[in-house]
């Protein structure tokens, strides 16, 4: 059997899930030995509260924590980690730090990463380890680019690393022509595009919704959420059902409105039917500056065309070769309810359904990745 290990922003026992979970578990089923590790778990993230602990378990605090025979998590826990804004006291105060991280780390971070047949890593501060992951294996490293850093995590040492970063392993994998162009990397660019739990969709029979002929407009997450948005598509269509799932840290800044319907954090396994049998997907995406890679990385907006939902967002992330995506403009009621009385007559025999992939076949094509040649690297 073959030996991968996954350094992962989140926790593997978290009730929400990523791509990273959706990838180790495709792995798993494809016949690999898996270590699922988090990083950026430090001091400084459980005093200020972190949402993964908030809503998961974390295990095996710098060891590795055996789940069964070929899976194993492990957490690499620190006093820091690289946090704050370019400019920033608190960026100033994280660059002098980092300048030194991981230390002094490095054996635990050498211990995760050794005896592996593969090397995967997400957009978060596992791409400052990278010269202690390559010092104890040859194998492969992908950089599997899932957020775009200078949106989520604008901290300059990061930055400065995931710039390094991409240059030095053998795969950048992402699912955004945005992205690809920001990175500024070619020779070892691949596209591999997210995916989709077909199986769960396709196994949910039953609807959770009342049949009181009300449309039902569903918004499965709550990442980078345009609370106004979500306020002003709910006015604008007091005869709707607006269901949100997920949570954001400040509470008071959600609309109060009777026909909003808050799910809170629930496992995938419960949201599934909540989309499949909806009548629009609602994607209220904040608007800010770079933002517009969601139309390829957003996990929400597949979920919706495989269950045959036209989709509703802001303009930045439409078109004109997605129609099933109709987009409006931020701030603008009447854009807003444009928008969703267009996506309430969208013929969805047109929503692209075929067009989504299965997680399994993302792993697939990341488990292929193999060495680049010396003459190929980029240094």
């Amino acid at each position: 059997m073959r030996n991968v290990t996954i350094f992962s922003y989140h926790l593997y026992f978290q009730r929400r899930r990523a791509q990273m979970h959706w990838i180790c578990d495709s792995l798993l089923k494809q016949g690999w030995n898996v270590k699922f590790i988090t990083c950026d778990f430090s001091l400084i993230t459980r005093l200020k509260g972190d949402r993964r602990t908030e809503f998961g378990t974390a295990h095996g605090l710098n060891s590795l924590h055996k789940v069964n025979e070929h899976f194993s998590v492990g957490v690499i826990s620190t006093l820091y980690h690289p946090v704050g804004r370019e400019g920033s006291a608190l960026g100033r105060l994280a660059n002098l730090f980092t300048s030194f991280y991981p230390f002094p780390y490095g054996n635990i971070i050498k211990s995760f990463a050794k005896d592996t047949d593969l090397i995967i890593i997400e957009s978060c501060g596992a791409v400052m380890m990278l010269d202690l992951i390559k010092s104890v294996t040859d194998a492969p490293i992908v950089y599997r680019v899932s957020d775009n850093l200078r949106v989520v995590r604008p901290v300059p040492s990061l930055l400065a690393a995931e710039q390094r970063a991409v240059h030095a392993v053998d795969a950048v994998s992402l699912a955004s022509k945005y992205l690809a162009k920001s990175l500024g990397v070619k020779d070892n660019l691949r596209f591999d595009f997210y995916g989709v739990d077909k199986i769960q969709f396709d196994q949910a029979t039953v609807s959770p919704y009342k049949q009181d002929g009300r449309v039902k407009v569903i918004n499965s997450g709550s990442t980078i959420l345009d609370c106004e948005a979500l306020k002003l598509a709910a006015e604008s269509h007091p005869n709707w059902d607006f269901i949100q799932f997920g949570t954001i840290p400040d509470a008071s800044k959600w609309p109060q409105l009777s026909n909003i319907i808050y799910m809170g954090e629930r496992p995938f396994s419960e949201l599934v039917p909540w989309v499949k049998f909806a009548d629009i997907g609602f994607a209220p995406y904040l608007t800010t500056a770079g933002f517009e890679y969601q139309a390829e990385h957003s996990n929400r907006l597949l979920q919706y065309v495989y269950s045959g939902l036209p989709c509703v967002l802001p303009h930045a992330l439409t078109s004109p070769t997605q129609p099933h995506f109709i987009g409006y403009q931020a701030g603008d009621k009447q854009s807003i309810s444009d928008a969703l009385d267009a996506a309430y007559i969208f013929d969805r025999s047109l929503v692209p359904v075929d067009s989504v992939l299965d997680w399994d076949e993302l792993a697939a094509r990341l488990a292929s990745v193999s060495k680049r040649t010396i003459e190929n690297k980029v240094l």
